[in-house]
């Protein structure tokens, strides 16, 4: 049967080699042949010269939906650009309801927001929350992340009809926080994480590391980026697995600083028979 195919990527502002990291972007994320692309740090120029969202949704034929958020003048392969970094989902099919709402933030960091689009899928309608938590280095942002996922999950959004419901981004947060154990526990939905499988050695993989070029040497491997199904009884969790992607160069050049997860979601138990062959 057929299976929602979906990556949630942070795409690393304007930072680096940007236009070949987007080119390996672009590349790496074709082979997987995605349904929904979350991204997150979406570079966006105010000008209208560069932007992340506009050229991955043309080079996968995707639809698109951004909320810009964090302005600021950035460095773009020596030139400052006047800018926005947000989110953006790409979608295989139609989007048809976008909603942006902030989450608490701190001035110190700038905005946060989250992303809602409602994807109309083979497998029914797809409610897709696409955000991304609170980073201040050497700062304790724990109790910070922790209200910003209270309000993302309890977006009245979030209960309207779907057949699948998703909560992805970069959480700056590793699988034994509290954020991420508040989305699992007590979130007052029955979360099933797209984890990958651990390696031969039974270790989790990560999603930051300076295996990486693009990672500050002397940096912690950690596993920040998620991708969790949310649903409203554990008869109704659609089957669901996952990798770690984009955890390559592309000749020399890494797509970001992170890598990506890419999860495939099938179709919840009872609603089979409404999904295709791919």
């Amino acid at each position: 049967m057929r299976t929602l195919r979906v990556v949630s990527l942070n795409t690393w502002k304007g930072d680096g080699p940007y236009r070949a990291r987007l080119a390996a972007m672009a590349e790496q994320l074709r082979a997987l042949e995605p349904d929904v692309v979350c991204l997150q740090e979406a570079f966006i120029a105010i000008d209208g010269s560069l932007s992340t969202p506009r050229a991955l949704a043309a080079a996968l034929t995707m639809n698109h939906a951004t909320y810009a958020m964090r302005e600021k003048d950035r460095e773009v392969e020596g030139v400052t650009v006047p800018s926005r970094s947000g989110l953006s989902t790409l979608s295989r099919w139609p989007i048809v309801e976008v909603v942006s709402r902030p989450i608490p933030s701190d001035p110190r960091d700038g905005d946060r927001g989250a992303l809602l689009v409602a994807v109309e899928t083979p497998l029914g309608i797809a409610r897709i929350v696409n955000t991304h938590l609170t980073y201040i280095r050497d700062v304790d942002t724990e109790a910070l992340k922790l209200e910003q996922v209270q309000a993302v999950l309890a977006e009245p959004w979030l209960r309207d009809a779907a057949s699948i419901r998703l909560l992805c981004g970069d959480f700056n947060s590793v699988p034994d926080s509290p954020t991420v154990a508040y989305i699992r526990e007590h979130s007052g939905w029955h979360v099933q994480e797209a984890a990958p499988h651990p390696t031969a050695g039974g270790e989790r993989p990560v999603t930051f590391s300076p295996r990486n070029a693009n990672v500050r040497e002397g940096a912690r491997s950690a596993v920040l980026d998620y991708v969790f199904s949310l649903a409203p009884a554990a008869r109704r969790q659609p089957r669901v697995s996952a990798s770690v992607v984009l955890d390559q160069p592309t000749g020399s050049v890494f797509p970001s600083d992170h890598f990506g997860v890419f999860a495939e979601v099938g179709a919840p138990p009872g609603e089979e028979a409404f999904a295709s062959t791919r």
